[in-house]
């Protein structure tokens, strides 16, 4: 008896979208009911999403997120991010510390939300390159020409450490 080995092709649809926290690619399938971002940890509503795009099979999803991502850093003049498993982190349902609101930006100064943006980055992140800083500005009502000035003081200040490949950690924000 010869049986037939061979791989089934998955043609089921997957919606690609973008998570609204921390703007990371990801695929779902349109039969699950919800789907958690890895990074943030947001839950969504796989019947609410509004998906940038359907796509046959996990293979073709899994290709596009990457191509999306990389089209990000390259838009920005940065080489792709290569994802380890220290960059995603674990939301647990209930968390022993609490996370400061921030939602009340428009009262700061601009350093001061620069801090806060930092903040939710090393919340989010271990390290991340400046082109993530640059996606999050708009957000925080800063303007991009002080970018440069903001992470050379925070540097200076020792609050924003420079490490391998352009990419940044957060230390001593206080």
């Amino acid at each position: 008896m010869e049986e037939n080995l061979s791989f089934k092709k998955d043609s089921k649809p997957y919606v690609v979208f973008r998570c609204v926290n921390c703007e990371e690619y990801q695929y779902v399938k349109q039969t699950q009911k919800t789907k958690k971002c890895l990074r943030c940890g947001k839950k969504y509503n796989v019947k609410n999403i509004e998906g940038l795009e359907i796509v046959n099979g996990i293979t073709k999803a899994v290709q596009r997120v990457i191509h999306l991502q990389n089209n990000i850093a390259l838009s920005e003049g940065f080489e792709p991010i290569l994802k380890n498993e220290s960059s995603y982190i674990i939301t647990p349902q209930k968390s022993s510390k609490r996370v400061p609101n921030y939602n009340n930006i428009s009262d700061n100064t601009i350093e001061e939300r620069f801090r806060i943006l930092l903040r939710k980055l090393s919340l989010q992140y271990q390290e991340f390159p400046k082109y993530m800083i640059e996606l999050k500005l708009e957000k925080h009502d800063i303007p991009k020409d002080k970018l440069n000035s903001l992470m050379q003081h925070g540097i200076k200040k020792g609050f924003l450490k420079c490490c391998q490949n352009d990419y940044y950690r957060i230390s001593n924000l206080d």
